[in-house]
């Protein structure tokens, strides 16, 4: 083998020798952690709505100056999330002038009095329960909206007696939102309670 062959055979091995040496010194340097897995669970507003002092089995026979027991009382369970709470309580036309409702408006407010989106024949009074319901491990139950209906006392026998079986109905229903994601309890409710 000449000198020249050897000589650039020679340098083909340096060079070989050290690329490799210099693959290995500019190796990237890497690690990767262990997974964190996130578990959510769903949040939850969940409300009933009792009357403890109603027996609707018992005669409530409308006379001038009766009154009778009615307490409808929202308790919102345990481990609903903070949530706002509204009440519709639907009174028949014919019969809102002859009853009176003590509404209790320390724990409630009244927010609109309409007539009813689903019954022309009622109104539909929406009350709001002042301050949001905080998140807790047991039920809270609210103060009743209302504990007694009285029939007036200036009301004539031909009045009560031209009600009818509709006229004769009360309802409340129940609602409660989240308050997280709202603004304010107004803009919260404004889900439920129909714009003016």
């Amino acid at each position: 083998m000449n000198n020249k062959k050897r000589i650039g055979l020679i340098v083909s091995v340096i060079a070989l020798v050290t690329l490799a040496t210099a693959g290995v010194t500019f190796a990237y340097l890497s690690s990767t952690t262990a997974t964190i897995t996130n578990t959510f669970t769903a949040g939850d507003v969940q409300i009933s709505l009792a009357e403890s002092n109603f027996v609707q089995e018992d005669a409530h026979v409308l006379v001038p100056g009766a009154s009778f027991d009615k307490n409808p009382t929202v308790t919102v369970l345990a481990n609903s999330e903070n949530c706002w709470v509204a009440v519709k309580v639907t009174v028949p036309k014919a019969l809102d002038t002859l009853v009176t409702l003590d509404w209790n408006t320390t724990n409630w407010q009244l927010v609109k009095k309409i007539t009813d989106p689903d019954n022309s024949t009622n109104y539909a009074y929406f009350y709001k329960y002042q301050g949001e319901v905080s998140k807790a491990a047991t039920a809270t139950q609210l103060a009743a909206v209302f504990n007694h209906v009285s029939v007036n006392t200036a009301d004539t026998n031909a009045q009560l007696q031209g009600l009818t079986a509709n006229d004769l109905k009360i309802g409340v229903q129940a609602y409660a939102i989240q308050s997280l994601s709202f603004a304010d309890q107004a803009t919260a409710l404004a889900q439920w309670i129909p714009a003016d």
